[in-house]
């Protein structure tokens, strides 16, 4: 009898203790422009080497290439874009990171193209290039399964924090790319089943894609510079890219539940909260966007954009801290050396 007793008294504290454990969750996004380590993705990988019980999401963008014409594609196998991916996943490799890892795609693994079947070929070839490279990690938890969502497809979920946390994963660019309305409404509706499982089980949310549903950046402006003025479908007002925002941000804002959405694309640091959820920007993994005061922004920004909380045109990332019950969200920025500010 009273060996069951102790018996029940450990479970009872470990599951105590276990609860009480914080888990974090790093968000880092446009990581694909350096051909050596740089500062922030030095800083990014230290941080991160220190908590094991964690996870790590790029998010989109992993990798540039420089064409002569100017326009910037992604990873297609050449010795620059091996260079430029190998940055990070060697760097994950040689840090000996013990959390889960997961890349994503952005616009630019899509190659920037309209054509779906080709854009998702391309997907395809950098996901086999990832988990290759990730899949001989003795150290990453999941180095059997990096690049969510699979095989193309345009959303994926994921239970982190010993089931307490769920991370939904989403292919925005393929929603901006597909052109089957049926299809995309499959999509949103498959969006919402996660999260209502999600909801009635009282877990943490946090949701991951590479667009964002709000921000002040490059893409929140009309090109300016070019007659007549316009928006590409890269840019929030573009009609394609709206409907994206308004779909995900009535989803998210509807369930009046606790929800972080987390996106890069911009090259900044931004921070939002409408009700209920809290929208991050961190698109700066390895440059940073200045803007003109000749951008012309939307004439009625007040109408249909948020006032961001805190907003940086720095190189950074950022980190969710769960515990007790609260999701703590951090900015490491960097200004003379890396500095951490809580934004929530």
């Amino acid at each position: 009898m009273k060996k069951i007793f102790f018996f029940l008294t450990f479970f009872y504290l470990g599951t105590l203790l276990s609860a009480g454990q914080d888990f974090k969750l790093f968000l880092i996004g446009d990581t694909g422009e350096d051909t050596v380590l740089q500062s922030t993705m030095q800083s990014f990988l230290d941080t991160i080497s220190k908590y094991p019980n964690s996870a790590v999401v790029f998010l989109g963008d992993n990798c540039y290439k420089s064409w002569i014409v100017g326009e910037r594609k992604g990873f297609d196998s050449s010795e620059i874009t091996i260079k430029r991916l190998g940055v990070q996943l060697n760097g994950l490799n040689q840090s000996k990171y013990n959390g889960n890892v997961y890349f994503i795609p952005g616009n630019h693994e899509w190659w920037n193209v309209t054509c779906f079947r080709k854009g998702k070929r391309n997907v395809l070839r950098e996901e086999a290039f990832i988990e290759k490279h990730l899949g001989a990690s003795h150290s990453i938890k999941n180095n059997y399964n990096t690049f969510l969502p699979d095989s193309g497809n345009p959303v994926a979920a994921v239970e982190l924090n010993d089931g307490r946390l769920k991370l939904i994963i989403i292919d925005t660019e393929w929603l901006i790319v597909c052109k089957n309305k049926i299809e995309r409404l499959n999509v949103y509706a498959q969006i919402d089943s996660i999260l209502k499982d999600a909801i009635g089980r009282h877990l943490k949310i946090v949701v991951a894609a590479h667009h964002p549903i709000f921000t002040l950046g490059k893409h929140s402006k009309k090109h300016w510079n070019q007659f007549p003025k316009f928006y590409k479908n890269q840019d929030i007002y573009h009609p394609i890219y709206m409907e994206v925002r308004m779909r995900l941000d009535s989803l998210l804002t509807h369930k009046n539940y606790p929800i972080v959405y987390s996106s890069g694309h911009d090259h900044v640091l931004e921070y939002f909260k409408k009700d209920s959820v809290e929208y991050i920007v961190s698109g700066s993994g390895s440059k940073t966007t200045s803007f003109s005061g000749k951008d012309d922004f939307n004439p009625n920004p007040e109408k249909d954009m948020l006032l961001p909380v805190i907003k940086k045109v720095n190189e950074g990332f950022f980190e969710l801290n769960f515990v007790a019950g609260k999701t703590e969200i951090f900015l490491f920025y960097f200004d003379n050396g890396f500095k951490k500010v809580r934004v929530n």
